[in-house]
């Protein structure tokens, strides 16, 4: 439950919505009031491979649609992704090597990008 709270306000602070996936009857659902449509844009900023399987996973059993993921692992390579305006949604992990993810969505934010 830790994590939700500090997802939800760590979104709230910043200004965006924070996503929750859980799965009550054994496939991953969006919930807590979040929705995407389909062919929603999806991009994915972790510097983990083994999180970007498991997010990935994720994405692939919610059973609403499919939805397209676009993996980054470098704060450079999410910030020029992000300005392009071309994904949905942004999925940004804290932790990037030696900047951070509210660091990154800060700087998009700076940038006039409002995914």
């Amino acid at each position: 439950m830790g994590g939700v709270i500090i997802g939800h306000e760590m979104g709230r602070a910043l200004g965006v919505e924070a996503m929750f996936v859980e799965r009550p009857t054994g496939t991953f659902e969006l919930r807590r009031g979040f929705a995407l449509e389909p062919d929603d844009q999806v991009l994915l900023v972790e510097d983990a491979e083994s999180d970007y399987i498991l997010t990935r996973h994720w994405f692939s059993e919610i059973r609403e649609t499919q939805y397209q993921v676009e993996w980054v692992t470098a704060f450079d390579t999410a910030l020029a992704a992000i300005e392009t305006n071309h994904h949905d949604v942004c999925l940004v992990d804290y932790l990037l090597a030696a900047r951070d993810g509210l660091e990154l969505i800060r700087a998009a934010r700076a940038k006039g990008c409002q995914t």
